[in-house]
């Protein structure tokens, strides 16, 4: 049986957010999550067609990795994505969240905590806490 509320919502997408762009720009909603942390995502300059009134929530640490990455290595994702859409505008987020397996998870509970204080502290260096 099924979770409440629980679907498979796979499609059959892969590649960059290219050719994903006019459906995110017509998309009815406020943020959009976006994962950005692995080369799966591609260039990232195409999200600049992101309209302005969207906030966009940015993974800035991978959560299939059982490591914690380094907070310049956060930081300077951090910056790029305040510099394609702006301050204001940007949430910071592991890529697709900490549950991905839950059955089996990747990455262990203090693993998550610790990419977490790792972005937290990543976000306060570029000064936006």
């Amino acid at each position: 049986s099924r979770a409440f509320g629980t679907r498979d919502a796979s499609a059959a997408v892969s590649g960059g957010y290219g050719s994903l762009m006019d459906v995110l720009k017509r998309v009815d909603v406020g943020t959009l999550f976006l994962e950005l942390c692995t080369e799966r995502a591609g260039d990232v300059d195409v999200l600049k067609a992101v309209p302005d009134d969207k906030r966009v929530g940015v993974g800035v640490v991978n959560q299939k990795l059982d490591a914690v990455e380094m907070v310049e290595d956060i930081q300077r994702r951090i910056s790029d994505v305040i510099n394609l859409f702006g301050k204001e505008r940007v949430l910071l987020t592991p890529d697709c969240g900490f549950a991905t397996f839950a059955d089996n998870p990747v990455a262990s509970a203090n693993v998550a905590e610790a990419k977490l204080k790792a972005i937290v502290d990543a976000r306060d260096l570029i000064g936006g806490g």
